[in-house]
């Protein structure tokens, strides 16, 4: 049995796995994570503003610190940027909201920090 052809199996339609030396760019899970990234920044910038009811599912999801560790990616500049831009939107979106509330948490009614309830 030659080395790496598997012995003694009934004859099936397998054929012995070759080696590869070399993946192509298609083979390799990893070859597209640049670009997936570059994707799902683009899409969450693009969503967030016209889905806000998707904000609370992004905070539960942990997009933030996701889109927030992208910024490192300092050999992928479109990745950093479409991140930022959506991290930009998420900061408006959340002051916008915090502006409907009438101001609570920011020194206003709410007695301190965050104005979340407690005995302040």
């Amino acid at each position: 049995v030659p080395a790496g052809a598997g012995g003694g199996g009934g004859g099936g339609a397998l054929a012995p796995a070759q080696p590869r030396t070399v993946l192509s760019p298609a083979d390799d899970p990893n070859a597209n994570i640049p670009q997936l990234q570059l994707d799902t920044a683009r899409r969450i910038r693009s969503l967030l503003p016209r889905h806000r009811d998707l904000l609370p599912y992004a905070q539960e999801r942990n997009w933030i610190p996701l889109l927030l560790s992208w910024l490192n990616l300092h050999d992928r500049p479109a990745v950093q940027v479409e991140a930022l831009l959506a991290l930009t939107n998420i900061a408006e979106m959340c002051a916008s909201r915090q502006g409907e509330l009438g101001g609570y948490g920011l020194g206003g009614m709410g007695g301190g920090m965050g104005g979340m309830g407690g005995t302040g």
